[in-house]
């Protein structure tokens, strides 16, 4: 793995070079963390689909029960946070989900005025 970064015009941004066995995978070097938005959601979706390939098993379980625990009321976004932070060393960012959240925020407000 090689860590290389984007030239400061296209905003300097990290990202990992990995050598596999047949290809080479570029991964965005931040790591994608959005729990605020993410636990709009609970309730209202049925999966999350996370992204942890590049991570040890023993950062996998623990996220992945982070994850569990904000899906079950017991673990809040702070928490998944503090987590994703510890595995990331180029930092972290929301991605695009907050593009969508006006739509989901329509469809819970007419759940809740269908419901009264």
């Amino acid at each position: 793995t090689r860590t290389i970064a984007a030239v400061a015009r296209d905003g300097g941004l990290p990202y990992e070079l990995t050598r596999r066995r047949h290809d080479t995978v570029v991964w965005e070097g931040r790591r994608l963390s959005a729990p605020e938005h993410i636990a709009a959601t609970a309730g209202v979706v049925d999966a999350w689909v996370l992204e942890f390939a590049d991570l040890s098993p023993a950062a996998i379980t623990e996220s992945v029960a982070a994850y569990r625990g904000l899906a079950a009321g017991t673990a809040s976004p702070v928490d998944i946070a503090r987590i994703t932070a510890r595995h990331a060393p180029h930092g972290v960012f929301s991605g695009h989900l907050h593009q969508g959240s006006r739509e989901l925020d329509e469809v819970r407000d007419e759940e809740a005025a269908s419901t009264s």
